[in-house]
């Protein structure tokens, strides 16, 4: 979890706080949307780049925490 937060702080801002809020404060799209004052089309873009970004950062650096990385994402859907 250390390791997702400090990845977390080399993303965009909005991308990091899309995903914070998604996956760690386990908010909903329309409470995102309100909160940022976005649309739900941003808020599923900056999603999305967040977890490509995420997945490859984990891939390269070690297996075990790309595998972690995916289960957690994996129990949060």
């Amino acid at each position: 979890m250390e390791q997702i937060i400090k990845e977390l702080e080399r993303l965009p801002k909005q991308q990091a706080e899309i995903f914070r809020m998604t996956y760690l404060e386990g908010k909903s799209n329309k409470e995102i949307c309100q909160t940022l004052g976005t649309t739900l089309n941003t808020i599923y873009f900056a999603r999305s780049k967040a977890l490509s970004t995420l997945r490859q950062i984990f891939k390269e650096k070690d297996i075990s925490l790309y595998s972690a990385f995916m289960m957690f994402i994996e129990m949060m859907d």
